[in-house]
């Protein structure tokens, strides 16, 4: 049956506004129930709305749906109820699990509705219900208490849901539906008895319009260069300290810790792995270690030829086969021979895949094996003394590494191995003093070296980003700059939710750290940040630390901009100027019109 007189229609919107405390469901409840989907991202509410079409009580309507943002303050206490007028029906929503936004639905949002909003009806909504099962019972609201509160605050009735599990939305969604359009019908009613009594009609004066805020900068992280400089390196031979001989005498200069990453064959020829003593191999005549670590001797047999080793070892080195204008089948076939007798099925399949003519794919195996020979290189040889021939000597002890891969990957690094930056040791090894230098502890060195070996930086492991990028920095490293930029503004993310001043603070000494060591894309974000909390971030006493430079971007680029503020400042004027001369009828509103 229809909500009111047949003789009018309803109106074509119906408008359901949720309220409640920060993270407590608002935003996910609307964006599962309009997409269908559940973010897999914490998503900051800053005033959005969502539209979906339809159909109460035989007539068609379009919803629109207001999500509000939970923060409490003066700034958001004033913006927030600009979303409130024309709202058919209230979502007061909570977290079950959190009984402190239980609370505030009494002691905050209930009255703020009642004030702006006196006659509208609303609805209680548990959110995230799927905790019960996770959660101590006893800390959880439970349906009893909600339904309790939900006949004291005089709301229609208490409906719990879980965004997570898609349950309770649809319920939910109906009966706001139903509540909204019978309140629509209500409101045409009375407006119908105004026009009768020949009212003046009330001229209409909108709110001004919150600007969108600016989305968040994209934190770049530059292109994987583990490869880059492994040709130069073999090519150049410098810091060699293997030779292979061939079977016609021919001799190539390698070095130990890369053929010994690559493969399990010349980790058993040069002693390194566990079955090392046992060794016997058709690919391998005999090693000659008596001139070790300065030099090993590993002689080749006649099945390995050097045209095919040459390739081989590109291969070792940057992932890459290079073959100029077609290859023969004669060496294509000693290339995956290669791969069988050294284990190296990356190498035989990148071989086959030459021949058939279908090297679509030789990119990502390259890739592929280049990460398999980086672990391998830092299981082995990181901060190990074998092969290495430079160590960094710290307060706390030493670090190992050694010069030709720290040179292939790392410019800074090539020019401090010139000589004019260590000196030498009795033990043949280069040592480096990093005992003066403050800016270095030892446990975020090794982690710049991981870096400069594999590719990754392990940023999950406890180790200080902000510590990490100063050495990046320093040390001209610009992806790890990259990569710790980004991982400080998931941090950053995090303690502006947590709303501790002390945390906010850190944002500010954040931005001055980025300005400082050319973290730019940090810089960015930071800025991004305080500009979105203008208003929290201004009263902070680090605040007048910044540059100048800063603080008047900020001021131009604030949210809400200062001209919007003086605009709500305006309508405000403009309303209580209205109720002095429309004053409010503050009875209770009677609940005859649901006829459900």
């Amino acid at each position: 049956m229809p909500c009111c007189d047949e003789r009018y229609d309803g109106p074509d919107r119906l408008k359901l506004v949720c309220v409640g405390s920060s993270q407590c469901g608002k935003t996910v409840l609307l964006i599962t129930a309009t997409q269908g989907r559940y973010p897999a991202e914490y998503i900051p509410t800053i005033f959005d709305n969502y539209a979906i079409p339809a159909e109460v009580y035989g007539q068609s309507y379009f919803v629109d749906l207001w999500d509000t943002r939970g923060n409490v303050g003066d700034d958001y206490d004033r913006l927030r109820p600009l979303s409130y007028p024309g709202t058919t029906v209230f979502l007061v929503c909570f977290d079950i699990a959190n009984r402190f936004s239980f609370e505030q639905t009494r002691d905050k949002w209930v009255p703020e509705i009642h004030e702006h909003q006196w006659n509208t009806p609303r609805i209680l909504v548990g959110c995230k219900s799927d905790l019960r099962s996770s959660h101590n019972l006893n800390e959880c609201v439970s349906v009893e208490e909600a339904k309790a509160m939900a006949a004291e605050l005089q709301c229609y009735d208490y409906i719990e849901i879980s965004s997570l599990m898609k349950e309770g939305l649809d319920e939910l969604l109906e009966l706001a539906q139903k509540v909204a359009a019978v309140h629509n019908c209500d409101l045409k009613l009375k407006k119908k008895r105004l026009k009768s009594r020949r009212e003046r009609p009330m001229k209409v004066v909108l709110p001004p319009d919150l600007p969108p805020a600016v989305s968040d900068p994209e934190i770049v992280v530059e292109g994987r260069t583990i490869a880059d400089g492994g040709l130069e390196l073999l090519q150049n031979g410098a810091c060699t300290d293997t030779i292979l001989i061939f079977s016609n005498g021919e001799e190539l200069s390698v070095h130990g810790v890369v053929i010994a990453s690559a493969s399990v064959v010349f980790r058993k020829a040069l002693g390194i792995h566990a079955d090392a003593v046992s060794f016997n191999h058709p690919a391998i005549l005999k090693v000659d270690s008596s001139e070790a670590p300065k030099c090993t001797k590993v002689y080749l047999a006649e099945i390995v030829s050097p045209q095919a080793m040459k390739h081989a070892l590109q291969f070792f080195y940057s992932g890459k086969v290079l073959i100029e204008g077609i290859p023969s089948t004669k060496v294509l076939t000693s290339i995956r021979k290669l791969g069988e007798l050294f284990s190296i099925h990356f190498l035989r399949q990148i071989g086959q895949n030459l021949a058939n003519l279908d090297d679509d794919l030789n990119e990502s195996i390259g890739n592929y094996f280049m990460d398999f020979v980086a672990q391998k290189m830092k299981e082995i040889f990181l901060d190990r003394r074998l092969y290495a021939d430079v160590k960094f000597v710290f307060p706390d002890g030493e670090i190992f590494a050694h010069k030709c891969i720290l040179s292939a990957r790392n410019a800074t690094m090539a020019a401090m191995f010139d000589g004019r930056f260590v000196e030498g040791t009795g033990d043949d090894l280069t040592a480096v003093d990093m005992v003066h230098d403050n800016q270095i502890d030892s446990e975020t060195f090794l982690t710049m070296l991981e870096y400069l070996y594999t590719g990754h930086a392990p940023l999950d492991k406890g180790v200080d980003p902000v510590s990490l990028l100063i050495l990046a920095d320093k040390y001209n490293i610009t992806r790890l700059t990259n990569l710790c930029e980004l991982y400080i503004t998931k941090q950053i993310n995090v303690y502006v939710a947590s709303k501790e001043r002390m945390l906010n603070s850190r944002v500010l000494e954040l931005l001055n750290i980025a300005n400082m060591y050319n973290a730019e894309q940090l810089a960015k974000y930071c800025l991004y940040i305080i500009c979105l909390n203008y208003d929290m971030f201004s009263t902070l006493p680090e605040y007048a630390q910044l540059s100048e430079s800063d603080k008047l971007y900020m001021e131009e680029h604030r949210w809400p901009p200062l001209k919007y503020i003086n605009q709500v400042q305006e309508y405000r004027k403009y309303l209580k100027q209205h109720q002095k001369k429309h004053p409010a009828k503050n009875k209770p509103r009677s609940s005859s019109c649901f006829p459900f």
